[in-house]
């Protein structure tokens, strides 16, 4: 509901954020601190819970969601929290209380682990690919951590990516 009502006014910036958000489960502080290079199909965030070596994540933006990302007007903190309560109530949805783009975050990585991969991928590894995916922090020296390039992984899951079609 939420992607039909910002759908339903094109050009609003607020389809670029609930696109960054339902499918890259970006946090709030990342969304404000990305770049986007859409000629290039490349979206990198600044990631907010790395090591300063790991700092930057490069992820592959498809061609079906450049129209919507390229309504991305920069906002701070405080004007996504109210975004995110204008885009609910647009959708005929009442937040709960404290409830905000992180909710979309956690529903993202339930629904990629429990659609599960592509059937060469499953078990832990795909596991770890969302997590790599969702920019989740690795513990330093994990070696799971390096056996997937970041292409690799959106490839893989955007292939069972539950929001993607929407878009």
């Amino acid at each position: 509901r939420m992607v039909a009502a910002v759908k339903a006014h094109p050009g609003w910036y607020g389809q670029a954020y609930l696109c960054l958000s339902s499918i890259y489960g970006l946090r709030r502080i990342e969304m404000t601190t990305l770049t986007m290079d859409l000629p290039n199909s490349r979206l990198v965030v600044k990631t907010a819970k790395r090591r300063k070596n790991e700092e930057w994540r490069e992820h592959t933006v498809p061609d079906n969601l450049k129209p919507y990302l390229e309504t991305y007007l920069h906002l701070d903190v405080a004007g996504l929290n109210g975004l995110y309560y204008v885009i609910c109530r647009d959708a005929g949805l009442t937040p709960e209380p404290r409830e905000g783009w992180h909710a979309i975050r956690r529903l993202l990585d339930t629904e990629l682990i429990m659609h599960g991969g592509p059937a060469e991928i499953s078990g832990p590894a795909w596991y770890l690919m969302v997590k790599q995916f969702l920019r989740w922090s690795m513990p330093r020296g994990d070696m799971a951590a390096y056996y997937f390039s970041p292409k690799d992984v959106d490839a893989a899951i955007f292939t069972t990516h539950p929001f993607l079609a929407l878009w």
